[in-house]
């Protein structure tokens, strides 16, 4: 092999190494993952109830995450959730029974929203349990690198999975 042709193959070489690892560029969107879960209880739940004269079937469990990651390459993040309590409680009896929240929303940084709570379900179907949070939505707002204002709406009823 001569030099030309050493030449010729080392850049083709590179080219194809580099073509194949293209770095990543952080694309001024936020990269956001949402589930919205509501499921039978287990033994165990029903027991850290402590809930007399009820049935494990008169309850469900909610289990909600939204993740928003890649929050470095924006600006002016803004995060709204549906107050689930007051959801729930909004229907037609208090349902809220009781529940743990997590919410971890910096600026510059990913932000995590987490609930997990069990609701009195006693006489709803699942499509009156999807009723209830049929006007309820995720409302997220930025400004991409490049000054764009940009919105993603999510219905919970777009998102909602019973098991």
């Amino acid at each position: 092999m001569n030099i030309k042709q050493w030449i010729v193959f080392c850049i083709l070489f590179i080219s194809i190494i580099l073509s194949a690892c293209k770095p990543t560029v952080l694309s001024g969107e936020p990269e956001i993952k949402s589930s919205f879960t509501i499921t039978t209880l287990t033994n165990q739940d029903f027991e850290s109830i402590n809930a007399e004269g009820f049935e494990k079937d008169d309850f469900r469990k909610v289990d909600f995450l939204l993740e928003v990651n890649n929050s470095e390459s924006i600006e002016n993040r803004s995060i709204s959730v549906p107050d689930f309590t007051l959801v729930m409680n909004s229907y037609d009896i208090e349902r809220y029974w009781f529940g743990q929240y997590t919410i971890s929303d910096s600026p510059g940084r990913n932000a995590l929203y987490s609930n997990n709570i069990m609701f009195l379900s006693r006489d709803l179907s699942n499509d009156e349990i999807r009723s209830v949070f049929k006007d309820e939505k995720i409302v997220i707002t930025w400004t991409n690198k490049n000054g764009e204002e940009k919105e993603n709406i999510i219905h919970l009823t777009d998102i909602i999975s019973f098991e």
